[in-house]
């Protein structure tokens, strides 16, 4: 089947993603390809969303982003139903979607789930993990010690994300992992105000250097541990920091 001129291509070369081409539609493929467009719209703003790109509180334009990527604003509306059944956005009737922002008593809240859901993961987790995976994680907290040296902190940002739910993903429990990652998404902007301030990233590194010991010894009760001090000792800095007071002392 081949596939057709449509002004969404273009969209998908500017934007420099990966949101797919839409193919010819038809009586049997129609359903299928409406799903893909709703999901790959979702990937693209959670992408923006996690990276810092769209704002907290920041309004979210139907009409904006469909003319954006050449398309109509049903699977926009549909995109947004995702975002905010994964806490990144908030739907406000009558006012339209903003990008989401907590208040401090649901963001202690919502670590205090983090806190035990992750030690869970760690005990889990541990059993399954290979060689590689090891590797992998190590090779993380190199980089990361790099980008910390060359005030890299969007890359530190990215690459702690990547060494947590690399080792919670062999958990082997989907719906576990479901709700790590929401929480994680639901914080992520918080965890970048956090590692903004170039004197959090040193300690987040020691702990990081004994996480990873803990998982080449398979001592899953000693990595739940040091996860929950860790997690623990992250929301205490967190509240410490006067931006975060800023960001979070107002709902939408």
């Amino acid at each position: 089947m081949g596939v057709i001129d449509n002004p969404f291509q273009k969209a998908i070369s500017s934007e420099r993603n990966d949101l797919p081409i839409l193919p010819q539609q038809n009586s049997t493929r129609e359903s299928l390809d409406y799903t893909t467009l709703c999901d790959a719209v979702a990937k693209k703003l959670r992408q923006e969303i996690l990276s810092g790109t769209l704002k907290e509180g920041q309004k979210l334009d139907q009409t904006s982003i469909a003319n954006r990527f050449g398309i109509s604003r049903m699977p926009i509306r549909d995109a947004f139903r995702i975002l905010e059944g994964e806490g990144l956005i908030r739907l406000r009737p009558g006012r339209g979607a903003f990008v989401a922002k907590i208040d401090l008593e649901e963001f202690v809240q919502i670590y205090q789930v983090r806190e035990v859901l992750e030690a869970l993961a760690m005990r889990l987790a541990i059993p399954h993990l290979s060689d590689q995976d090891l590797e992998v994680m190590a090779e993380s907290v190199a980089i990361m010690e790099k980008a910390a040296e060359q005030g890299d902190l969007g890359r530190w940002v990215d690459l702690d994300r990547h060494f947590h739910l690399l080792a919670y993903q062999h958990c082997k429990n989907p719906t576990l992992l479901k709700a790590i990652v929401n929480f994680w998404n639901s914080t992520q902007q918080y965890r970048r105000i956090f590692l903004s301030d170039p004197s959090t990233t040193e300690g987040t590194l020691i702990q990081h250097k004994a996480l990873l010991e803990a998982f080449r010894a398979r001592d899953g009760e000693r990595a739940a541990q040091l996860m929950a001090e860790h997690i623990r000792g992250t929301v205490r800095a967190l509240l410490q920091q006067p931006r975060m007071r800023e960001s979070a002392d107002k709902t939408l």
